[in-house]
């Protein structure tokens, strides 16, 4: 912060008393001035504690994804303009000239820094989170009711008291959506330009806040299911992304077995069932099966795409399509593994694939499922199938890890998701 000292800013929504006390999770919001923005990305591109900065650049504000050489990680929106899709809101230079310095940074005037709140909850159809009630709570009953008064009349609430401010609201939101509507930045000329610029911003955030693809194989017991929990965790509370994991395959198809049990008891037997214990010996059959998952991937793929990836969500798997490559008797198929691997190449490539491998003797600790041949057979397998699809020069990347502890494998993997993100 030392280096805004000299520039027009606000930090918002900001109610940790000093800098150190942000939490990991966290981000920061800071209205800056438009002058200043560019020193200011320029200072957090070149800093010698940055390892990299990933930039999305709006028509209303800058947000950078920063990674630092420490491990740790952050988030800063530096808003140069106050808008909700295609409606501008507040005006920022009036709250930049009433912003004050408290403990070392500017903060805004607290009956702005409220509005800012207010505004970015309720046009979200969404209540006020608690720490910030309880940081707002916690201001002398004058300010408060100083803060409730302004929200009031300006938005022309009626009596509306403090408390109610907090509660998401249909009224309230349709009341908001009313007067911001009819603010003279959101009429004639400037409505047009709001709205080509909503539409911009949109199209920025499709190519640039996209989501990825994850994928973590390995024979049972290799210790996926805990390794996809701490990923989920990961992604989510430190690099602040929506997360979603999906078993082995789109799923846009129910399994084979829900048109004969129907879907609840379809997945129930096969949750119970043993892996790799299926009966089918033929080859007919295998054909058929093989060919409906396939088609599940290949049309799957897609609504995976629109329903997840272009709205910044990151995809986990739970096991991809390289079982019916390296273990298709897992999924009660026969086949020529020449087969999968060919059509591989129709198949999206995830960003990130991890295969997880231990000794035989430690796998066996964890579960029994499989004997010791098998887990052999099958770790060579995989571990064969990654080297080879490695060496294929894509950007995709293709991690044998051999996971004996969990801190340690992490490491491993948070390394490559930063390089993917």
């Amino acid at each position: 912060f030392n280096e805004l000292n000299n520039k027009s800013y606000a930090c918002l929504k900001f109610i940790y008393g000093t800098v150190d006390q942000l939490p990991e999770s966290s981000d920061l919001d800071i209205l800056i001035s438009i002058s200043d923005l560019p020193s200011a990305v320029a200072y957090i591109k070149n800093s010698r504690l940055v390892s990299k900065v990933k930039l999305v650049e709006k028509s209303f504000m800058s947000t950078a994804h920063i990674f630092f050489k420490d491990g740790s990680f952050l988030e800063i929106d530096l808003i140069t303009a106050f808008k909700r899709k295609q409606h501008s809101m507040m005006n920022a230079a009036d709250v930049l000239k009433g912003s004050r310095k408290q403990n070392g940074i500017f903060i805004p005037d607290i009956k702005h820094d409220f509005e800012y709140t207010f505004l970015f909850h309720q046009l979200n159809s969404s209540s006020i989170p608690k720490r910030y009630q309880d940081h707002f709570n916690s201001l002398p009953e004058k300010t408060q009711e100083l803060i409730t008064d302004y929200i009031n009349l300006k938005y022309f609430l009626g009596e509306l008291n403090f408390e109610d401010l907090f509660i998401k609201s249909i009224k309230i939101r349709k009341d908001l959506d009313l007067e911001i509507s009819n603010l003279t930045g959101n009429l004639r000329l400037n409505w047009l330009k709001n709205k080509i610029n909503y539409l911009k911003d949109t199209l920025i955030d499709i190519l640039h806040n996209r989501g990825f693809t994850l994928t973590v194989s390995g024979v049972d017991g290799a210790g996926k299911s805990t390794v996809i929990e701490e990923i989920k965790l990961l992604l989510e509370n430190k690099y602040r992304r929506k997360v979603v994991v999906l078993r082995h395959r789109p799923s846009i198809l129910p399994i084979l077995s829900a048109y004969v049990h129907g879907k609840e008891k379809a997945e129930k037997l096969t949750t119970e069932r043993l892996p790799r214990t299926g009966a089918n010996q033929s080859q007919l059959k295998s054909l058929f099966r093989f060919s409906y998952y396939l088609t599940d991937y290949l049309a799957g793929q897609f609504y995976v795409l629109f329903k997840y990836i272009l709205r910044g969500v990151v995809v986990v798997y739970d096991r991809y399509y390289f079982d019916f490559i390296s273990d298709a008797k897992r999924s009660n198929i026969i086949i020529n593994p020449s087969i999968p691997r060919a059509l591989y190449s129709l198949i999206q490539k995830p960003e990130l694939n991890v295969f997880l491998y231990a000794p035989a003797a430690e796998i066996l600790k964890r579960k029994q499922e499989l004997n010791k041949t098998e887990i052999e057979s099958l770790t060579l397998s995989y571990k064969n199938l990654f080297e080879e699809l490695s060496l294929t020069g894509t950007r995709v990347k293709y991690l044998a890890i051999e996971n004996l502890h969990l801190k340690e494998t992490m490491q491993e993997i948070e390394l490559k998701i930063i390089n993917v993100a």
